[in-house]
């Protein structure tokens, strides 16, 4: 974060011409990998045990990859195979027409969204969902930004919600509680956002 804050167009007057460029943030993970193995060392003095740490990262970025990628591939065949089959004409057929026909359209889709970051305990299925966006509101006759938008936020909310997920198994084992009482813990404050994310962005996004 400090190297892509000062590589960056906020601090970039302040610093001389010679070293005045932008760094992405694979640059800056990559920069920052080295200079942990480098003070790792240092502190072991042994190149063995800092890369078995290194090693061991990996490992675990591996294991968490796999998971994340297969979520991905089998939710983005769901939703092209949805698409191909014509269930999303099929699902608008069975909706009644009205003027706020496109609010349950884009609540229902949510809502899925929703669900399916709680129970996988990611928000990656997010990304799963979104080729879905531009047939629902073509379906729906409204901007597809009014569909992404509310899904998008559900499926980050959603991993908030969810038990399984890194950040509430990691918070819960630091406070030395359970990640459902974690997840009651903050219900109320979860659930107050998602309602008001969803009014918000039925009124702000056209």
């Amino acid at each position: 974060m400090i190297l892509l804050f000062i590589f960056s167009s906020l601090v970039e007057e302040w610093l001389p011409k010679e070293i005045r460029f932008k760094m992405d943030v694979v640059t800056a993970m990559f920069i920052s990998f080295f200079i942990a193995l480098f003070f790792d060392f240092i502190r072991t003095l042994s190149i063995k045990k800092a890369a078995d740490k290194i090693a061991g990262l990996f490992d675990q970025m591996g294991q968490s990859f796999i998971m994340i990628v297969s979520i991905l591939l089998c939710a983005q065949v769901l939703a092209q195979g949805m698409i191909k089959i014509g269930f999303i004409e099929t699902l608008f057929s069975f909706i009644p027409s009205g003027t706020h026909t496109h609010i349950l359209v884009v609540l229902s889709f949510s809502i899925l969204v929703f669900f399916s970051s709680v129970v996988l305990g990611t928000g990656s299925t997010f990304n799963a969902f979104a080729p879905l966006a531009a047939e629902v509101a073509k379906g729906a006759g409204v901007s597809v930004y009014k569909v992404l938008i509310p899904m998008h936020f559900s499926g980050s909310l959603g991993r908030s919600f969810s038990p399984i997920a890194g950040v509430t198994i990691a918070v819960a084992g630091l406070v030395g509680l359970t990640p459902f009482d974690i997840i009651k813990r903050n219900a109320l404050q979860l659930g107050s956002a998602y309602i008001l994310m969803l009014i918000l962005s039925h009124f702000l996004i056209v």
